[in-house]
């Protein structure tokens, strides 16, 4: 067992959980738009795309465009809460989250590559 496989597993548990998390909280934000009638188009569609951000981010393959995505959805969010005159740091918590795990694959996937 290699001396990183201890934070390679924090980084695995980080990044299920940062996943799972923005995945359950897109649907509900869809749902709770779409589903339950509400005037907010706008909002469902955000809950909507930051689902599917989510979806891509679990996996490797798609990991990079789905943290671009979820980024994306983050800041949006922020600024809307932001107009709303409701500070939301728990959303630049999952930005920096997002970023790091994004940074992380980038520089395993470099390691495991191999000098070029």
């Amino acid at each position: 067992m290699s001396p990183e496989w201890p934070l390679g597993r924090g980084f695995l548990a980080l990044h299920l959980t940062l996943a799972l998390s923005l995945l359950y909280g897109g649907v509900g934000t869809a749902w709770a738009y779409f589903g339950a009638g509400h005037s907010g188009l706008h909002l469902g569609l955000l809950g909507a795309i930051e689902a599917v951000g989510a979806a891509l981010f679990l996996w490797p393959r798609t990991l990079v465009w789905g943290g671009r995505v979820l980024l994306l959805c983050l800041t949006l969010a922020f600024v809307v809460h932001a107009v709303r005159r409701q500070f939301r740091p728990d959303l630049v918590v999952f930005a920096a989250a997002t970023w790091l795990i994004m940074l992380y694959s980038s520089a395993r996937r470099e390691t495991a590559a191999g000098p070029v």
